[in-house]
């Protein structure tokens, strides 16, 4: 029988207000990436970058970097597995394949998670599309991460200041009712 957990399900109200938080961050994310000239392809690896912190790990402040970094080191990854057999033949391909090795000994062991970890391998393989080519493009793949770490991160941080903020504004209003 297939066990899977699901979290707890919001109310109609509630989960119509998320979904237009969704569309206006995501959105807005769109619009950036569109004013900065990148390719629909290539805003792939911000978005994977707000489903895998925002929603997968669930906007852990502690997650952040290594959600961050470990992505660069997938798109990396990608990129010396795509370029090092073009560049030093048979030699290169034995080296990238030696480094990937060594990374996903690392990864099981669950070693090195700052560098090495799900966003890594969530990045790689999404890199690894021909498609997106990424000898050609990993640079801006790189970049898309990054904006899109920084967007969302943003927004969090906002949110995390403005709720403890209200909490604080909150609990002052029950401190005087209470004399």
């Amino acid at each position: 029988m297939l066990s899977m957990v699901f979290p707890k399900a919001k109310g109609p109200l509630s989960a119509i207000l998320l979904l237009i938080g969704v569309a206006v961050v995501v959105g807005g994310l769109l619009v950036l990436y569109e004013v900065l000239g990148f390719s629909i392809g290539l805003t792939a690896f911000g978005s994977l970058f707000l489903l895998y912190w925002a929603g997968i790990q669930h906007q852990a402040w502690g997650e952040f970097m290594p959600s961050l970094i470990g992505g660069l080191v997938g798109i990396g990854l990608a990129w010396l597995l795509h370029t090092a057999p073009i560049l030093w033949g048979s030699a290169g391909a034995a080296a990238s394949f030696a480094v990937l090795a060594v990374v996903l000994y690392f990864y099981l062991r669950g070693e090195g998670a700052l560098v090495v970890n799900n966003a890594s391998m969530l990045l790689l393989l999404v890199a690894t599309i021909p498609e997106l080519r990424v000898g050609e493009t990993a640079p801006k793949m790189a970049a898309a991460l990054v904006i899109g770490a920084m967007w969302i991160g943003t927004i969090s941080w906002v949110a995390d200041v403005s709720r403890r903020q209200l909490r604080g504004v909150r609990k002052w209003a029950h401190r005087g009712k209470s004399r």
